[in-house]
């Protein structure tokens, strides 16, 4: 009999159906990069700004744990909040993480503008990449990273693999 290689768990698995559809691993592979993006975040910036409560949830499900401003729920106008954080954080290394559609491009680029102006540098490299990820799987949203995750916790369930 052939060799199998290191993989007969894997042919156990196909064998028994217990193996996950293609779309299900790629969906898996996409959340694996995902979050080794939040994990980057966690030691490249000093704080990240998203748009509201369901955005922050999303990064901290997937294991981010730095300071979060949310834009929505503050009471602050958007000069009120940027001079906040200019005041909090002066100096330091942020990232927006607010929607991938239009409006949230041209919110992006506003607070960007703004928050250069007051000396916060922006990692829009993080930014780049979440969206190149999550745009493939049709996400637009931070918060909608959240169902990819509930998903995928609901799939992998029965083999026991940590998402």
């Amino acid at each position: 009999m052939a060799d199998r290689g290191s993989n007969d768990s894997d042919h156990d698995m196909v064998s028994y159906g217990l193996a996950p559809r293609k779309d299900v691993w790629r969906k898996y592979e996409l959340l694996k990069n995902i979050k080794k993006i939040i994990d980057e975040l966690n030691y490249s910036v000093d704080f990240t700004i998203v748009e509201g409560i369901h955005d922050e949830k999303a990064l901290r499900l997937l294991g981010y744990n730095g300071p979060i401003i949310k834009l929505c729920g503050s009471g602050l106008t958007i000069s009120g909040l940027i001079d906040e954080i200019s005041t909090k954080f002066q100096g330091g290394r942020a990232a927006i993480l607010v929607d991938f559609d239009k409006e949230g491009k041209q919110l992006n680029q506003r607070l960007i503008m703004k928050l250069n102006a007051k000396g916060i540098k922006i990692n829009q490299n993080i930014r780049k990449r979440l969206e190149n990820l999550i745009g493939l799987e049709g996400i637009y949203t931070i918060e909608g990273i959240n169902a990819l995750k509930k998903f995928m916790n609901k799939e992998f369930t029965y083999l026991d693999i940590e998402i």
